[in-house]
């Protein structure tokens, strides 16, 4: 019987209320108590992680070449996920069967499989536990500035912290993932800001490319280097399907972040 993901979360949360350190949850403990042995070593460009059972035992094979530093928070976010994989039932049991549930792609156009939302909806409540993310989240300015502290606080990426910030619905806002071209790589907006103009789960992103490449510039060229760049615009600047001084064309703030070689992110709030 597969979990919904309201279950999925719930289970998640109830997990890390019992691995919290310091605010943050101690993943190692997790791996020991549940006898999962962690292997990192180097696997090529296959994959980054992934959980197999063998002998009645798991083992958690994390790729040394794509993940050097166990410790940082992609890796973190990483055995998360296949943290979900063992403590979701279904994905535990074809595990035991010898169901392999290996994903790789990067690619957003392909669509991820249920086990896989499932194992990223986990980790993101297992690291950001939800109340405890909102009642944090109020704290702080919002935005990006919200983002980059969070991210501090949970030991997440920035990537994974924004997402979250989007889907918990913080403030009605949008976050757009841009790759090194850059092109788009995928978005997130908050249920608010699409009750507020009717935007769908997906909506078609107008991408600026000169634009967007000298904001990425001017972060690296100015000294002292800001976190992001930020600026006023009108949502129908970035979203197709919004009209130019419509109802919907909300006006808010631009904000984008460059993600080294990696392309970057634009956060708009509204």
């Amino acid at each position: 019987m597969s979990s919904t993901l309201t279950e999925i979360e719930d289970l998640a949360e109830f997990i890390a209320e019992q691995y919290l350190v310091n605010g943050k949850v101690d993943l190692d403990r997790i791996a020991s108590d549940k006898d999962i042995t962690i292997i990192h070593e180097k696997y090529g460009p296959y994959f980054l992680g992934q959980l197999v059972h063998e002998n009645g035992n798991f083992f958690l094979h994390l790729n040394s070449d794509k993940l050097p530093d166990i410790r940082v928070p992609r890796a973190r976010f990483t055995l998360a996920h296949d943290y979900g994989h063992y403590f979701i039932d279904n994905h535990r049991n074809q595990l035991k069967k010898g169901i392999s549930l290996a994903f790789t792609t990067e690619n957003p156009l392909v669509k991820k499989p249920p086990h896989e939302i499932e194992a990223d909806h986990f980790a993101s409540h297992l690291l950001m536990p939800k109340k405890n993310f909102i009642n944090t989240a109020k704290t702080l300015e919002p935005g990006m500035d919200s983002v980059l502290q969070l991210k501090n606080i949970f030991d997440s990426s920035i990537e994974c912290t924004a997402i979250h910030y989007v889907k918990l619905d913080i403030f009605p806002c949008m976050f757009i993932r841009w790759k090194a071209d850059p092109s788009q790589h995928y978005c997130f907006r908050s249920d608010s800001l699409a009750k507020l103009t009717g935007l769908s789960k997906r909506p078609i992103i107008n991408v600026h490319k000169e634009y967007l490449q000298s904001l990425f510039l001017e972060i690296d060229t100015t000294l002292p280097r800001p976190d992001y760049i930020e600026n006023v615009s009108p949502l129908s600047r970035w979203v197709s399907s919004i009209a130019p001084g419509s109802k919907a064309d909300l006006m808010g703030l631009e904000q984008t972040f460059k993600l080294g070689e990696y392309g970057g992110i634009t956060f708009l709030l509204f």
